[in-house]
């Protein structure tokens, strides 16, 4: 089976929120492939110690390569850490990330609640990563659960 491949992105201010995600699920996420923008993925690389595969800073280009392999069918999850508060000149690139993973039905999480979800979903259902519905699957179970 192929492993799961989990891209990161960060705004410059969720960067440190970001370390500190991928800090919590490091024996994890040791279990992935990582896929990140340039600075956010030196920083998890330098600071956590986990491999991770750079693409172009969001500003250079990364969010489209990441939006190309997603279409590819190369990404299981996007972790993107936003800034809500800040308006920027890439805005237009993150509603077609958001387009591209709504399409290919790729779980995208854009705050560390939803981020925290998304990674614990699909670390509990290892198979999910092919099926990409892991968000989907969860609230399946969950409802089951409670009829």
């Amino acid at each position: 089976m192929k492993r799961p491949v989990v891209a990161f992105i960060a705004h410059d201010s969720k960067k440190e929120e970001m370390v500190d995600l991928v800090r919590n699920y490091k024996q994890e996420l040791d279990e992935v492939d990582i896929i990140a923008t340039r600075s956010t993925g030196q920083m998890i690389i330098s600071r956590v110690g986990l491999p991770v595969t750079l693409v172009q800073s969001g500003a250079q280009g990364g969010d489209m390569q990441i939006g190309a392999m997603i279409t590819n069918d190369e990404i299981s999850v996007v972790v993107f850490l936003r800034d809500p508060y800040t308006v920027f000149p890439d805005e237009p690139v993150l509603t077609s990330l958001l387009r591209v993973c709504d399409i290919h039905e790729v779980p995208m999480a854009t705050n560390i609640t939803t981020a925290n979800a998304v990674l614990r979903q699909l670390f509990m259902c290892p198979g999910v990563g092919k099926e990409r519905r892991v968000v989907a699957d969860y609230l399946d179970e969950i409802v089951v659960v409670h009829e």
